[in-house]
């Protein structure tokens, strides 16, 4: 049986007046939900600071793009499978399989953090703040290492758009 508004005046009001708190209480947490967005929002990422620090020196240091403790960053390509990067990080990270995604993205890289094996911090990256250039599958690099040259480049498809390159290490 379906049921239709009220015909009478006096139980429509009290109808009003019943919803009107939840109505407000709805309001409030969408405004608060808005503004936790708006503050998370603000603070940039670590793909933000590689890519400000890409265009505006030339150059990328990993430990200031990313100011927390770790020890080593695992950088994935586009389109690598969790199963294949949780195999890569085997003991480095145990709790692969509950914390990394599914895949990596079309227009992302996926940045693993590992700070001595007591767990791992996963980031994406857009492509837009930088192409990371390497030839194996992985690119590893230890944090006193983690300096990379930016190398512009452009293409027809694409634009402009820049490589993130490391640094060989200075000969000793």
């Amino acid at each position: 049986m379906q049921h239709l508004p009220s015909t009478n005046p006096g139980q429509a009001a009290a109808n009003r007046r019943s919803a009107a708190p939840l109505q407000r209480h709805s309001a409030w947490s969408w405004a608060c939900a808005a503004l936790v967005g708006l503050v998370a929002c603000g603070q940039p990422t670590v793909s933000d600071r590689i890519g400000e620090q890409a265009r505006n020196s030339g150059m990328v240091d990993m430990a200031r793009a990313a100011e927390f403790a770790w020890t080593q960053v695992r950088i994935y390509t586009p389109y690598s499978a969790w199963h294949a990067v949780c195999k890569d990080l085997g003991e480095l990270a145990p709790d692969c399989l509950q914390e990394s995604p599914a895949s990596v993205a079309e227009g992302e890289f996926l940045l693993v953090f590992i700070n001595e094996g007591k767990g791992a911090r996963y980031e994406s990256h857009r492509r837009s703040n930088g192409h990371f250039l390497h030839h194996t599958g992985v690119l590893a690099l230890q944090r006193h290492a983690a300096v990379l040259d930016v190398v512009p480049y452009r293409s027809a498809r694409q634009g402009s758009a820049f490589y993130l390159k490391p640094r060989r290490p200075a000969p000793r």
